[in-house]
C-alpha cells in the first residue's frame, strides 16, 4: 500500500525539534511502515531495509534518532525478542482505502483499523472507529509508566548494537570456543557477527554494517565459518582489515578468481597454523598490498610461499 504523509513537515513543531539525520530518517520510517504505521525497531533491520543508501545514519545512531522522535514513534517491545515501533498519529497522517493488519503486534492501547479483500471476501475490524491509541493522555501515561514495554533506547544490546561505557553491554567472548558458544546462542547471527568483528577490529566498525557483514557471512558459506576468519586474523595488525576479510571469505568459496570457479591448489600443508592457511590463500588469489603483507609475515616465519604456489595445478 503506497504511503502518503497528509501533514505538513515545515510547519510541524516535533519534526522541527529533530536533528538533521532524524529529519532524513523520519519520512523514509514513514514511507516504509505498514498499513498500521508500525514497523521494526531493531537498528540493524532498520538500516538494512529501511536507509541502506545513506551512509551517514549508520546502525550505533539509529537508537538514539528514534529516541529523538518520542513525540512521534513508540518504541516497544512486540515480543520477548524485538522490538517494534508505532507511529502514533498514523491515522491522521494517511487515509486509506485498505489497510491490512500488521505482522506486529500493537501496543498496548491501539485500535488498529484494518479493511483488506481476501478472495472478493472483504474483512473489516474498526474501520468505523478512529484509530490509534484509546485517548490522547493515554501516549504520555503510556510513555511514562509502561517499563515493561517502552525499552531504554540509549541502553546498549546486541541487537542495537551501541557504543557504550562496559556498563550494559554484553560481555564480549575472550576466546574462539566462546565466540561459536555465543554465536550458537543468538537468534540474529548477523548481528552477533558485528558485534564480534567491532570488538576483535573496531579500526573501521562504522563501516561493518549489517548488509556487509551478512554477505560476507553468506560467501564464506556460514556465520560460523566468517567467525573463524575473523577469529584467525584478529592478531595479525591487518591495514584494512574489511577489505581483507572479503576478499578471504571469497577466497574460501573459490569466487574470487573472475569466472566463479575455484582454481585447483594444494592443499592445506601438514602443521600449518590456520592463519598462515588463510594467509596462503590470500596471496594465491590476490596481487595487493595485504598480499605482499602476507608474505612478508609468512617468509618470517621460514615459510616457503613460492613452494606453496609452485605446486598448484
Amino acid at each position: 500500500m503506497t504511503k502518503a504523509l497528509l501533514h505538513p513537515l515545515g510547519q510541524s513543531l516535533s519534526y522541527g525539534r529533530l536533528s538533521l539525520l532524524a529529519k532524513v530518517l523520519w519520512p523514509m520510517l514513514l514511507s516504509t511502515s505498514d498499513d498500521q504505521g508500525r514497523g521494526t525497531a531493531e537498528p540493524d533491520a532498520i538500516k538494512w531495509y529501511v536507509c541502506p543508501n545513506v551512509p551517514e545514519i549508520t546502525i550505533l545512531a539509529i537508537a538514539d534518532l528514534l529516541a529523538e522522535m518520542k513525540d512521534m514513534i513508540v518504541v516497544y517491545r512486540c515480543d520477548r525478542d524485538h522490538l517494534a515501533y508505532q507511529i502514533i498519529r498514523w491515522h491522521e497522517y494517511q487515509s486509506l482505502r485498505w489497510a491490512r493488519p500488521s505482522k506486529y503486534s500493537p501496543p498496548d492501547g491501539w485500535i488498529d483499523r484494518i479493511r483488506y479483500s481476501d478472495r472478493g471476501t472483504i474483512t473489516e475490524e474498526n474501520w468505523d472507529k478512529p484509530g490509534g491509541f484509546i485517548n490522547k493522555n493515554y501516549i504520555e501515561n503510556y510513555k511514562e509508566n509502561s517499563t515493561d514495554n517502552q525499552p531504554n533506547l540509549t541502553q546498549p544490546n546486541l541487537t542495537q548494537l551501541k557504543k557504550d561505557d562496559g556498563a550494559n553491554a554484553p560481555a564480549a567472548p575472550t576466546s574462539y570456543p566462546d565466540w561459536l558458544t555465543f554465536l550458537k546462542g543468538e537468534k540474529n547471527k548477523t548481528g552477533a557477527l558485528v558485534f564480534m568483528y567491532r570488538t576483535l577490529y573496531g579500526t573501521d566498525g562504522e563501516q561493518a554494517d549489517y548488509g556487509r557483514i551478512g554477505r560476507m557471512a553468506k560467501t564464506a558459506g556460514s556465520a560460523s565459518s566468517l567467525a573463524n576468519l575473523l577469529w584467525m586474523n584478529a592478531t595479525k595488525g591487518l591495514a584494512s582489515p574489511l577489505d581483507y576479510l572479503t576478499k578471504a571469505a571469497n577466497n574460501g568459496n573459490g569466487r574470487n578468481n573472475g569466472n566463479g570457479s575455484k582454481p585447483a591448489g594444494a592443499g592445506k600443508p601438514p602443521g600449518m597454523d590456520e592463519g598462515d592457511w588463510v594467509d596462503l590463500q590470500y596471496i594465491e588469489y590476490n596481487h595487493d598490498q595485504e598480499a605482499r603483507d602476507c608474505r612478508a609475515r609468512l617468509e618470517a616465519k621460514g615459510v616457503k610461499v613460492d613452494d606453496y604456489l609452485s605446486t598448484i595445478s
